[in-house]
């Protein structure tokens, strides 16, 4: 609800949003607000489309369908134990461990190591993905099978796996776009009226990325606030901020090879997009796995701390 207020904000009131002048009766502005209200993406481009030609029966049954498979995921992968290392133990999440990079440097890491963390990073994205993707198709039914919304309001929520091979593609082609123009218009508006900075220039949209993390990991935080002990509500702060400092640092190496590349005159071979694409899907699980899982190393030695053992 925090978020779907700091969106009405954006849009509605923000930029002064009023119903189409098309709309003349009280009951079709009113629909025209609840669409606005309860449609979070609305002002940006969907991932993907519903195939052309979809009839309003067809909708609701391909995502009654789809809700049936997330329900069912979810319920075979709550438990948490489903593909985690066997005989875990204070080992596997002593300090040394919270991040592979001083393990990769020093010759440590294993298997083991890189297993534990990807099941962690694995339930912790799975798990937000099956819960949003899932309240959105209940949305979906609820908006089109009763209230009559049009389909086209309700595109299919997540983008393609496959384009993510950038950190800047994983938010721009694959993960879901739900509150993404809440915190950019913000962002453009603090830039703009407060740092004085157009949203075109370099330094600019630079503020407007690390400004759209800052307010999305504020957001996270409010949303996920815990009073348990070993809880860490200010990490989605820090976590979200990193993903926007190495999202500028990422443009400014891809940036610096594309200049290389249209100095020297090489010619842009396929094999050579293959391969850097390939460098980048593990350059975003790396990155992922090494950040977004960090902070559950130190909840886990604060869970065994407190039990004594």
């Amino acid at each position: 609800m925090f978020g779907m207020a700091f969106h009405t904000n954006c849009y509605l009131v923000l930029l002064n949003l009023s119903p189409p002048s098309t709309l003349k009766t009280a009951w079709e502005k009113l629909h025209w607000g609840v669409n606005a209200l309860f449609s979070p993406r609305m002002g940006t481009k969907p991932y993907r489309r519903d195939p052309p030609g979809t009839t309003r029966r067809g909708f609701l049954l391909r995502r009654f369908t789809v809700l049936v498979c997330i329900a069912s995921l979810w319920l075979y992968i709550r438990d948490g134990d489903r593909f985690y290392p066997n005989n875990l133990g204070p080992e596997d999440w002593k300090p040394s461990k919270t991040y592979m990079t001083p393990q990769i440097i020093n010759g440590t890491l294993t298997f083991r190591d890189v297993w534990f963390r990807a099941v962690m990073c694995f339930y912790a994205y799975s798990g937000s993905a099956l819960c949003i993707c899932g309240g959105h198709t209940i949305c979906a039914l609820i908006a089109v099978g009763i209230f009559n919304s049009p389909l086209q309001s309700w595109p299919p929520l997540f983008g393609d796996v496959r384009e993510a091979y950038t950190l800047r593609r994983w938010y721009s082609h694959f993960w879901h776009k739900a509150m993404r123009k809440a915190f950019t218009i913000h962002a453009v508006v603090v830039t703009e009226k407060g740092f004085g900075l157009r949203k075109h220039t370099v330094a600019g949209r630079s503020i407007i990325v690390l400004l759209s993390f800052l307010f999305s990991g504020i957001m996270h935080s409010f949303t996920g606030w815990q009073t348990r002990p070993c809880s860490d509500n200010f990490a989605p702060v820090r976590i979200y901020e990193l993903f926007g400092i190495f999202i500028l640092l990422e443009q400014a190496v891809l940036s610096a090879y594309f200049m290389v590349h249209e100095r020297t005159g090489i010619p842009w071979t396929k094999a050579e997009m293959v391969f850097w694409r390939l460098v980048g899907y593990v350059w975003v699980a790396f990155f992922l796995m090494e950040i977004t899982v960090s902070s559950s190393y130190s909840s886990l030695r604060c869970v065994l701390a407190l039990d004594g053992t």
